[in-house]
């Protein structure tokens, strides 16, 4: 058996379009579920979701998939997370120190995205969690 596929073996097979659809299909599923989601789930799918949104927009400025909004290269509104930013912020106190330092790399990485700067609860997380961290005694060596 070979190693698993990686992103872009799967941005190959779907197409910017497809990922974007996905990414978008997901954010709503977990924006609609948030308040099931257990912390860990929550930091986990801000990973998964910083790890697939940069190949929308990376192509998308390339050129290719450049429609409008709502065709090929459709756009993800990271204010469609809101409910999800809002369940961490909530539950930041009680992560521990690993889940934190994943948080804080995942939303780092969202907050690099296009238009990142226009969501304000991204902005929270991203100021609170070195706080949160401290309790801790700050990052961790090698931690972004």
């Amino acid at each position: 058996s070979g190693s698993p596929p990686s992103i872009e073996s799967v941005v190959g097979r779907l197409g910017v379009s497809g990922l974007a659809r996905t990414c978008h299909t997901a954010g709503v599923g977990l924006a609609r579920r948030a308040n099931e989601l257990d912390p860990e789930m929550g930091v986990a799918a801000c990973e998964a979701l910083a790890r697939l949104l940069p190949f929308c927009w990376v192509a998308r400025q390339e050129g290719r998939g450049s429609g409008p909004r709502g065709q090929d290269g459709l756009a993800f509104d990271l204010g469609s997370l809101r409910p999800l930013f809002s369940l961490l912020l909530q539950r930041l106190p009680a992560l521990p120190r690993p889940s934190l330092e994943r948080a804080t790399a995942a939303t780092s990485a969202l907050a690099e995205l296009p238009g990142a700067s226009q969501e304000p609860l991204l902005a929270e997380l991203l100021a609170a969690l070195p706080q949160e961290l401290a309790r801790f005694g700050g990052l961790a060596p090698g931690t972004p």
